[in-house]
C-alpha cells in the first residue's frame, strides 16, 4: 500500500515480534517514523535477529507471555505504551477427539489470557497517564468459522474477538480504543511440527477456495490493517473488527 501514516515520537508494543505478521508489523511502524518498538518473543534467537535488522529502535524483551507475574513485573516496567499489538499466538492444530486438558490450558494460555494480561498492565499504564491509546489484537476468520483439526485455536480466537468488543466498551471512557484484525489464512509458520503438515495444507486449501480472491493473505496486508487502527485515520473505529480475508464472508 501506498497510505504513509505518521507515528513519529510514538511508543509499539509486540507481542510475538520475531518473525511472520509480528515482525513485518514492526518493519511497517520503523517505516511510519516510530522510533521505539519493545518486542516480545520467547525465542531469543529470533529477537537477536530482529534487533540486528532494526538496531536502537527495536528493544527486544525475551519472555514467555503465559507467565502471568513475570509478565506484569516486565511490561509494568516499560513505562507508557501509546499502542499494543497483541499478535503473539499458536495454532496447536488436533483433532476434536485428540484434545486434552493440557492442550486447551496451553493454546488458551498464549492466545487469550496473556492477552488479557498485558492488556491490562498496559491499559493500567495509559490511563494513569491519561494521554489514551489504541490496542489491536490479532484475531481471525476461524473465530466464526469451523474447520476440521483446529477447533480450539477456533475457539481462543472466537474469545479474542469476543473480548476486544469488552475492552473497547470498558476502556473507552479513558481515550484507549481496542479493535481487532482478523485474517484469512497468510504465509508464516502455521504449523512447525511436520507431522501436522496435513492440516496446515487443508486449511490453506480450503479457505483460499472458499474465498471471492482465491490467493493467500500475505502479512503485509493484514499488518497495513493494524497501522490504521493505530492510526489518527480511525479515530472514531472502537470495538470493531477488520477482515482481511480475501471476500471469504462474501462468498
Amino acid at each position: 500500500m501506498s497510505v504513509k501514516y505518521d507515528f513519529t515520537g510514538r511508543t509499539v508494543l509486540v507481542t510475538g515480534g520475531g518473525k511472520g505478521l509480528g515482525k513485518t508489523i514492526i518493519s511497517k511502524f520503523i517505516n511510519a517514523g516510530c522510533t521505539s518498538v519493545f518486542v516480545i518473543e520467547k525465542d531469543v534467537n529470533l529477537l537477536k535477529q530482529v534487533e540486528q535488522e532494526f538496531p536502537v529502535i527495536v528493544k527486544g524483551i525475551q519472555l514467555d507471555v503465559t507467565n502471568w507475574d513475570e509478565v506484569q513485573k516486565v511490561v509494568g516496567a516499560l513505562g507508557p505504551i501509546d499502542l499494543l499489538i497483541n499478535n503473539a499466538g499458536i495454532p496447536e492444530p488436533e483433532d476434536f477427539m485428540e484434545i486434552t486438558s493440557e492442550g486447551i490450558d496451553r493454546i488458551f494460555a498464549v492466545n487469550f489470557k496473556a492477552i488479557v494480561n498485558i492488556s491490562q498492565v498496559v491499559s493500567s499504564e495509559m490511563i494513569k497517564h491519561g494521554k489514551g491509546g489504541a490496542i489491536v489484537n490479532i484475531s481471525s476468520v476461524l473465530d466464526d468459522k469451523a474447520l476440521k483439526g483446529v477447533s480450539m485455536y477456533c475457539c481462543t480466537k472466537a474469545a479474542v474477538t469476543a473480548l476486544t468488543k469488552s475492552m473497547a466498551l470498558e476502556l473507552g471512557p479513558h481515550k484507549i480504543r481496542v479493535n481487532c484484525v482478523r485474517p484469512s489464512v497468510m504465509i508464516t509458520n502455521f504449523v512447525s511440527d511436520p507431522s501436522k503438515q496435513d492440516v496446515a495444507i487443508r486449511i490453506f486449501t480450503t479457505l483460499t477456495e472458499r474465498q471471492v480472491t482465491q490467493s493467500v493473505v500475505k502479512v503485509e496486508e493484514t499488518a497495513d490493517s493494524v497501522l490504521f487502527l493505530c492510526s489518527e485515520a480511525s479515530s472514531m473505529v472502537n470495538g470493531s473488527n477488520i477482515l482481511v480475508d480475501g471476500g471469504l464472508y462474501t462468498h
